[in-house]
């Protein structure tokens, strides 16, 4: 096996291990955005400025830790099962 063979095979075994991780703290991210900005909508068509924005971030906060609890937990069964 050639060193640039081996060199790539080594990338692809490392990002596979990585990858799942990185999508983590996106998805946190997505879900507390995607509230915020719902709650914001909320606001203005309603006229209840700030309060359904301040709801927005904190259950936008509590969807994504949730979220992010569930898929480490996954992560880390699949990697106790697989080890």
């Amino acid at each position: 096996m050639s060193p640039e063979s081996k060199q790539k095979n080594d990338l692809k075994s490392g990002l596979g291990q990585i990858g799942p991780y990185l999508g983590v703290g996106l998805e946190f991210a997505v879900s507390l955005l995607l509230f915020i900005f719902l709650g914001r909508y909320l606001d203005k068509l309603l006229g209840t400025e700030p309060w359904l924005f301040i709801s927005g971030s904190a259950l936008g906060f509590i969807v994504g830790f949730y979220s992010l609890v569930k898929t480490l937990d996954s992560l880390s069964r699949r990697k106790k099962n697989s080890g």
